[in-house]
């Protein structure tokens, strides 16, 4: 019979050959959190999230936007200045060439670039991603456009090379190539943007459950001809919940069908047939000089501009209800001249108008959920966030 002493001895002996035996480990998947900073907008456009990585040996720290609507990682080169700080390949010990002149990239707004794929390991949130394909970019127009380089977190289906028709040329996104090198458990992604006056969090292959109010409800991604290339749920409705009190839903049927979630949009867009009425019931209206939707400033100060909510509805078998406060649905308008509406500096509001079958649901949206993205399972989960929580309780995703 062993003594206590010698049970102490014999328990701290396994300890530390457990340790030793991990540490001869290439790599030990654990979640990997990503702070995210909080900008406004040129021209009232609301919030940008932007988190800091490095790339190259010595490392080089660049600014990137997070966007879960595109799929590329890149920046800029040394060749094609910007705020968010540019890349030298050539100061790198670990640079590769990859595919020369084959990085062309376009986004909806118009803004558009070109340059190099190379190869470099992309230093992330205190692990390093060997290796890594990243478009450099050595033009970039229109002048005033973009400031950052950008962080996709879509699927391989929505790369750059792959709509210009080079297919063969598909490669693993950044959340896939960190499970296959073993940094991660699983290819999967928490967004938690928080208070639109706080700063969120990016969390790779874990969950974070200190941040959810409710249970987290999963739903298989739409995809199109077999293809995932956005995040796309069935939306099946809208709605305004004042001061707590019963829900009003501007639903019909425009409003109902795929809608994607999209880091990269700072507003959650829905047919005008059903979100001008919503956007009207809560004292804001649009603005089509602007472009936009705009509120009274104040309508933030209100003492129900936390009770008051949007409500998105998802359908399925498995329905949830995110309902987003109206004072994240609010932004000051950045320029020095703001506009005025009823004789009061008018911000931004959360919400616009566009056409028929076409919904999508940027920062306003995604700011009131705790939003979990799985890119092997191809399903993203939702629940709804609680804002401006500073404990964690971060477990990772293991299948």
């Amino acid at each position: 019979m062993f003594s206590l002493s010698t049970i102490a001895m014999l328990l701290a002996i396994r300890r530390a050959s457990v340790v030793c035996a991990s540490a001869l480990l290439p790599n030990t998947p654990k979640p990997i959190s990503l702070p995210l900073t909080l900008i406004h907008g040129d021209g009232g456009q609301g919030p940008v999230y932007l988190a800091n990585i490095s790339i190259g040996n010595p490392p080089q720290t660049v600014t990137v936007q997070i966007d879960s609507g595109s799929s590329d990682l890149w920046v800029f080169s040394d060749k094609n200045g910007c705020h968010g700080g540019t890349y030298d390949p050539h100061a790198s010990s670990t640079f590769q060439e990859d595919l020369p002149g084959l990085f062309k990239f376009s986004y909806g707004s118009g803004n558009s670039g070109s340059g190099d794929y190379i190869r470099d390991d992309v230093h992330i949130g205190g692990v390093t991603v060997k290796k890594f394909r990243i478009g450099l970019a050595n033009t970039t127009g229109p002048a005033d456009w973009p400031l950052y380089g950008i962080m996709g977190l879509s699927f391989p289906e929505g790369e750059f090379l792959v709509h210009q028709g080079y297919p063969e040329h598909q490669y693993p996104v950044l959340v896939e190539e960190m499970a296959l090198q073993g940094l991660i458990h699983t290819p999967t992604f928490s967004q938690y943007l928080n208070d639109v006056r706080s700063q969120g969090s990016l969390l790779f292959g874990g969950i974070d459950h200190a941040k959810l109010a409710d249970e987290i409800k999963e739903f298989e991604v739409i995809n199109f001809s077999g293809r995932y290339s956005q995040w796309y749920l069935n939306l099946t409705g809208v709605g305004v919940t004042v001061d707590g009190s019963d829900t009003t839903w501007f639903s019909n049927s425009s409003v109902t069908g795929p809608a994607f979630l999209d880091s990269g949009s700072p507003k959650a867009f829905l047919p005008a047939s059903s979100s001008i009425s919503l956007i009207l019931s809560v004292g804001a209206s649009y603005d089509p000089s602007l472009t936009m939707s705009v509120i009274p400033c104040s309508a933030q100060y209100r003492p129900d501009a936390a009770s008051t909510t949007i409500d998105f509805a998802f359908g399925g078998s498995n329905e949830a209800v995110i309902r987003v406060p109206l004072e994240q649905m609010i932004e000051r308008y950045p320029d020095p001249n703001p506009p005025m509406i009823g004789g009061e500096t008018a911000c931004s509001f959360g919400i616009s108008p566009g056409p028929d079958g076409f919904m999508v649901l940027g920062d306003a949206f995604i700011r009131g959920a705790y939003a979990v993205h799985d890119l092997e399972k191809k399903t993203l989960g939702l629940a709804n966030a609680k804002l401006n929580v500073t404990e964690s309780e971060i477990r990772p995703i293991i299948y």
